[in-house]
């Protein structure tokens, strides 16, 4: 898996910058190396909250094979770190803000 690049400087982008945008509500990165904005593309927010699905169905298909507690909780734990730990490698950024319809 590769990291996305700057639109600007075609710079690799910080995995480190590209953790904290997936924990912030802003849309948008600095490049560290040209200090232009970038912002996260409609399809790389569509991919990025598909993502999410595999802790939902996780949640439900467990829910339904009641699973004791003790078994639950550090599965859904494993997946959602995972997904986060992830989330980064299906970013990718434009020099424009797009709506997101």
């Amino acid at each position: 898996m590769k990291l996305p690049t700057c639109c600007h400087c075609e710079k690799e982008l910080k995995y480190k910058d590209l953790l904290k945008l997936t924990f912030a509500f802003r849309q948008h990165l600095q490049c560290s190396n040209c200090h232009m904005k970038q912002y996260v593309t409609k399809k790389s927010r569509a991919k990025t909250s598909l993502l999410t699905f595999p802790f939902l169905f996780l949640f439900f298909f467990l829910q339904y094979l009641q699973i004791p507690f003790a078994v639950l909780f550090p599965s859904y734990i494993i997946v959602a770190i995972g997904v986060l730990f992830l989330m980064p490698f299906f970013y990718s950024f434009t020099n424009d803000e797009e709506p997101l319809w």
